[in-house]
């Protein structure tokens, strides 16, 4: 049986400490790769990154319990973004400072090599001991993002769209080749989801640890109210283990989300969804709320921008990703935001291309200025 363990913190530290020892963690190479979730420019503490004190109390503990010679902290911030500005954001540069066995890598940098499982891999990850640290949230195109999602973040930005380009939920599933030989969950502050426009915050004040992100992920859906049953790219997964689960700690819901949604309306606006990745989702939405992908949230401009809305002259949808099936409603106006939704979709409607495709020009075609 794998364990999971959900512990309440009292003292992260030592909370860690008793998780790693619950799930016999053992690193089997002296050097460790740590892949947290800083996916742009966004702090600590808000539930969109990991929090660096969690990856921070993690090191402490390795550096005390094994005789481990380098840690690196590695990641590739989404498509566009800059990983070095996002890691010194969310507080990660504190790391090198404090720990002289500590580098921060931008994994976009890295040398990538052929994998048996039809994407590319770092280099830095061979005869490496990887764990895995991401922050549990929601997400507008596959309703959690946790464990397994989180190795999104280990490929090339190309791969990160060829998994959009051949189909988000199958392709997602390559990721569970990766096998971290930890997985520790920043669940302290939570988002519901970035895709909406005034996302739920919860503070749960939890870790979740164990060996397995499949199994993570079936108690972080726990938790959160979600069947896995119902996560597409999830289900067959974990299908395969449901016999293999232990769970240590309390698993009642902390929450209850929404399952599934394919379109998001603001106002007279609607975004569908329809796998499109993470920034060109984020960007029809920054096209609506200037500032989101910063994460300034303003509650009057927030209003405002959705009472403006409501002068246009008929319903406009904006429709990104290329999953036809997905498309939750054609009434009105049509924008086709971004280059798949332009070559896949056959849908005729105003075209802005790009991948992504930029926030201001989707504001031009949705209000002609």
């Amino acid at each position: 049986m794998s364990k999971v363990i959900i512990r309440e913190i009292t003292n992260l530290k030592k909370d860690i400490s008793y998780c790693l020892d619950e799930v016999n963690f053992s690193p089997r190479f002296k050097e460790i790769v740590i892949k947290p979730n800083v996916l742009s420019y966004l702090k600590s503490g808000s539930g969109f990154v990991t929090d660096v004190r969690i990856v921070e109390k993690l090191i402490e503990v390795l550096l005390e319990k094994f005789n481990i010679r380098k840690i690196f902290v590695a990641e590739s911030s989404y498509i566009n973004a800059d990983t070095k500005r996002a890691f010194i954001t969310a507080g990660y540069d504190v790391l090198e400072r404090k720990f002289s066995n500590v580098k921060l890598i931008d994994l976009k940098e890295e040398i990538y090599e052929k994998s048996n499982f039809k994407i590319y891999v770092p280099k830095l990850i061979k005869d490496k001991t990887l764990i895995n640290v991401p922050v549990l949230k929601g997400h507008p195109q596959t309703v959690i993002t946790c464990a397994l999602k989180n190795l999104k973040g280990l490929i090339r930005d190309e791969d990160k769209k060829n998994i959009h380009r051949w189909g988000l939920e199958e392709n997602l599933q390559l990721l569970n080749n990766f096998k971290p030989e930890l997985v520790l969950v920043d669940a302290t502050n939570v988002r519901e989801t970035f895709g909406k426009f005034f996302p739920k915050k919860y503070k749960f004040n939890r870790i979740i640890c164990g060996n397995d992100s499949v199994l993570v992920d079936k108690v972080a859906c726990d938790i959160v109210g979600l069947d896995i049953e119902n996560i597409s790219y999830l289900s067959s997964l974990w299908k395969n283990k449901k016999d293999d689960l232990q769970v240590i700690g309390v698993t009642k819901p902390l929450a209850k989300w929404q399952p599934v949604f394919k379109v998001v309306n603001i106002g007279k606006i609607g975004i569908n969804i329809t796998n499109s990745c993470s920034r060109c989702w984020d960007n029809c939405l920054e096209a609506i709320r200037p500032g989101h992908i910063k994460r300034q949230t303003n509650v009057i401009k927030d209003i405002l921008q959705v009472l403006y809305s409501f002068t246009l002259s008929e319903k406009v949808n904006l429709i990104a990703g290329g999953n036809k099936e997905l498309i939750g409603s054609k009434e009105g106006r049509i924008i086709l935001c971004g280059d798949c939704a332009i070559s896949k979709l056959g849908i005729n409607g105003v075209k802005v291309k790009g991948c992504p495709p930029d926030p201001f020009e989707i504001r031009k075609a949705i209000y002609g200025k």
